[in-house]
């Protein structure tokens, strides 16, 4: 399957874009790139302004949580294997 195909199939349920402008520049660049994406996989793009501290804190977040899941996962198997033992 190609790469493009597979990320439409991803992202058939997102309906918007976000760029975020954390002020490094070239905005106008960043921003053609993000409206060709959306285009491409029928979305909405929007716009906001922040910081790549922001960004860091929110990535550190999202990996937790992804930790946590994963944990939570390998313990509910583990029970289940107990259990059925």
């Amino acid at each position: 399957m190609a790469m493009k195909s597979l990320a439409k199939r991803f992202l058939v349920h997102h309906k918007r874009g976000l760029y975020i402008d954390t002020g490094v520049g070239n905005n106008d660049y960043f921003i053609e790139k993000a409206n060709e994406f959306c285009e491409i996989f029928n979305l909405r793009l929007e716009k906001t302004e922040g910081t790549s501290a922001i960004l860091e804190q929110n990535l550190e977040m999202a990996k937790k949580l992804a930790v946590d899941r994963k944990a939570k996962l390998l313990n509910e198997s583990k029970g289940e294997a107990d259990h059925d033992s």
